[in-house]
């Protein structure tokens, strides 16, 4: 496999087990709303991951990991003092109860499927270019 290769399945499977790990969070906190903050803050550890992973990181990389650890912590701390200061996101609430409404799915399920299993890959593939 080429270094490439294991660079995209390493951080698939890293993403995939902190979006678990989220997941399990939210199911004892009953409270998807915090996985904004995680969005951004998913970004600097794919693009930590990637450049860790690199050979011999030159400029660009260095560049292109510190653009994106400004950009994406600066963007977690304010959505995560906004969800720490307000509580539950209504939009998440009403996507939630719809869904478990319409398809009868438990909370927990209806969190899996609906909120961090279609997050995940949507931030990924949103990462691939770093």
């Amino acid at each position: 496999m080429t270094d490439l290769g294991s660079t995209i399945l390493i951080n698939a499977a890293a993403l995939f087990a902190v979006i678990l790990a989220l997941w399990a969070y939210s199911v004892k906190i009953r409270d998807v709303s915090f996985i904004d903050a995680f969005w951004a803050f998913g970004m600097v550890l794919l693009a930590c991951a990637t450049w860790a992973q690199s050979g011999s990181p030159g400029a660009r990389s260095h560049l292109l990991l510190g653009l994106t650890a400004l950009w994406g912590l600066r963007l977690t701390l304010h959505l995560w003092t906004r969800w720490r200061a307000h509580g539950e996101d209504p939009r998440y609430a009403k996507i939630m109860g719809s869904v478990m409404e319409k398809k009868g799915w438990s909370w927990s399920k209806t969190s899996l499927l609906s909120v961090f299993l279609t997050q995940a890959p949507l931030l990924f593939i949103t990462c691939l270019p770093a």
